[in-house]
């Protein structure tokens, strides 16, 4: 990607802060840090400096990410990560019907480190884990899912809406459900809303352009993320623990 490319996708743009429109099928991080194939390198390359990834989105998850263009940013962003002063909202194309609207999960998941990937399950063991989920629109067997993760966890939204019966569609290691309808997780994050002042009070990425053809395939209503009020439909105040690294 070229550095005109890599700019077409900045969402806000500061003397601290760089928040990015990831696209799909490309890692926050790498390897190393001369690793092209990830998010960081290239806003490095655009930089023409290091910069830090405060988060990570799975590789095949679009939307905001947030980057810091000074070191000593980077404990205080992440220790913010688990309180109310950020809150991060996703939207998902999934299989089923939420079993009630809104709804909490609560369920704490453990990390297994396979061979080359990591797999999470439920599991007592695990740290705690929440989600609110609301059902924004359905059309047969489908739905739009607003997503609100309170926790940071690794493959959080991904296996607690397995848990409940509605995996993503495009989904692979968390869906037992044969799906043809998209070739990636269809999870967007949308929206990452700080205490910060503008402009890094509100970033928002535009629906990631591949989750167009699905949506309308499958008869789901897209217009309603058009002026969504996200306060009014999820909200948790409290916050259960610092997100993974």
């Amino acid at each position: 990607m070229s550095d005109e490319s890599f700019a077409r996708r900045i969402l806000v743009e500061t003397d601290d802060l760089i928040a990015w429109n990831k696209p799909p099928v490309l890692a926050t991080t790498g390897r190393d840090l001369d690793d092209p194939n990830c998010a960081q390198y290239q806003a490095m390359q655009y930089a023409g400096e290091m910069v830090w990834a405060l988060h990570q989105l799975d590789r095949d998850t679009s939307g905001v990410v947030l980057f810091a263009r000074k070191k000593s940013l980077v404990a205080s962003w992440q220790n913010r990560w688990s309180t109310a002063a950020i809150q991060k909202y996703y939207v998902a194309l999934v299989h089923g019907r939420l079993p009630r609207s809104p709804m909490k999960v609560d369920e704490p998941l453990l990390n297994h480190n396979r061979k080359g990937y990591t797999e999470v399950t439920i599991d007592t063991a695990g740290k705690p884990a929440v989600s609110h989920f609301v059902e924004l629109s359905a059309a047969r067997s489908y739905s739009l899912v607003l997503a609100r993760p309170i926790t940071g966890r690794t493959h959080q939204l991904r296996v607690h809406l397995q848990s409940v019966d509605c995996p993503l569609i495009g989904e692979k290691r968390y869906n037992s459900i044969p799906c043809g309808h998209h070739n990636r997780h269809a999870l967007h994050a949308m929206v990452i809303a700080t205490d910060c002042d503008a402009p890094l009070n509100v970033i928002e990425a535009p629906l990631a352009q591949d989750l167009l053809q699905p949506s309308h395939a499958l008869g789901i209503d897209l217009s309603i993320l058009t002026n969504l009020d996200l306060t009014d439909l999820l909200h948790e105040p409290e916050i259960h623990g610092a997100p993974d690294s």
